[in-house]
């Protein structure tokens, strides 16, 4: 089956329904990339790691700067004047979490197209696609919650945060699993968020930091955790 038909046969519908057209072009072209690779050598993967741009349906401007590794991505971004932080499981394509600066939360959607020039984000009350204007940024360092953290517990979890002003983006592991974080900071030693995991499921969490910033106390994965800053 061609590019072509493929897409005919997933028409959109009268609402011109940017997801559904990008995973279509996304699935096809991944197969004739497979087919490529498997007769031409190995071929990386594109990432979403760099700064994507877009208009909204209604005209607001929406700009997002990613950092994925391996199927971990974490981001900042504005939409029209509200920033936002968000985090995501996914090799190029999956579930995310997003948080305002005001603290609204938002469960949605990223998919990556296979060229890595362009992503679909589902954001509150529509789909845009978005698409690739720069090179990825360096991780923001500059809150009190920025840094790695591990337990000792039976329970090994890592975490790895990032913070740009009050919004906080990051993800780790739970028992080998992958997980992402995005919150924001509630008060200077505490705040609160989602923790995403591989099936979609969603834990609100709160976060507390000990006075020398040297630990972290985790409540809502199954804790509380304590973790040590490394």
């Amino acid at each position: 089956m061609n590019l072509n038909r493929l897409l005919r046969m997933r028409k959109l519908d009268g609402r011109s329904n940017a997801w559904t057209l990008l995973k279509s072009i996304t699935l096809a072209a991944s197969f004739f990339t497979l087919v490529s690779c498997a007769r031409f050598g190995h071929q990386a993967p594109p990432s979403f790691n760099g700064t994507f741009e877009g208009i909204t349906g209604d005209g607001n401007h929406l700009n997002i700067s990613f950092q994925q590794k391996e199927n971990r991505i974490t981001g900042y971004g504005k939409l029209g004047s509200r920033s936002f932080s968000l985090s995501a499981i996914g090799a190029w394509h999956g579930p995310m979490s997003l948080v305002f600066e005001d603290g609204t939360r938002f469960n949605g959607q990223l998919a990556l197209s296979t060229d890595g020039r362009q992503s679909a984000v589902t954001i509150p009350g529509q789909e845009v696609i978005v698409k690739r204007e720069a090179a990825a940024f360096p991780p923001e360092t500059s809150g009190p919650f920025a840094g790695k953290y591990f337990t000792d517990t039976p329970v090994p979890i890592e975490l790895f945060l990032s913070q740009r002003e009050q919004l906080l983006s990051g993800s780790g592991f739970v028992e080998g699993k992958p997980i992402a974080v995005v919150g924001k900071q509630t008060a200077p030693l505490k705040a609160g968020g989602i923790a995403l995991f591989p099936d979609e499921s969603r834990i609100a969490i709160k976060i507390s930091l000990s006075e020398d910033g040297k630990n972290m106390v985790v409540n809502g994965i199954g804790g509380p955790f304590e973790m040590r800053r490394q």
